[in-house]
């Protein structure tokens, strides 16, 4: 009897232990806010979810070109207030694709960034950079 009391103590400690950590790891995803992004121009576009963290954001999502449309790139950039922490430039999209965008913006400033403004841009074969929408979404 006593080795299936000390067997069945130690499933008890298991199951414990593995429900502790699954806890643990749940709540530490749905601790910093997201919110949704969105810049359409035409049928190109950048849209996905920026996450808030104490001292950074990350925008995660797509950004789509066509043939006929040029060449697309995502800019991030985080704000205090109205004053500029960081910006980031994602790769660029030319010829009909939709890629994934991942840009990590600092916020290096007590609470993080008030918002991040995401803009969808056309980038010319001379490299010129021209800013066709963007979205500018308040930390919730």
């Amino acid at each position: 009897m006593r080795k299936s009391l000390a067997a069945g103590t130690g499933l008890l400690a298991i199951l414990t232990t593995v429900a502790g950590t699954a806890s643990a790891a749940q709540a530490a995803s749905t601790a910093y806010p997201t919110a949704p992004y969105e810049a359409p121009y035409g049928a190109t576009y950048t849209k996905g979810t920026i996450t808030f963290y104490n001292r950074a954001a990350m925008v995660d999502g797509v950004q789509r070109a066509l043939d006929t449309s040029g060449c697309r790139q995502t800019i991030a950039k985080s704000y205090s207030g109205s004053t500029l922490l960081d910006t980031t430039y994602s790769q660029v999209t030319c010829y009909s694709k939709v890629e994934e965008v991942h840009l990590y913006v600092n916020a290096d400033v007590v609470g993080g960034a008030t918002s991040v403004r995401v803009s969808l841009n056309n980038v010319a074969s001379d490299g010129t950079v021209t800013e066709l929408a963007w979205d500018s979404v308040p930390r919730p």
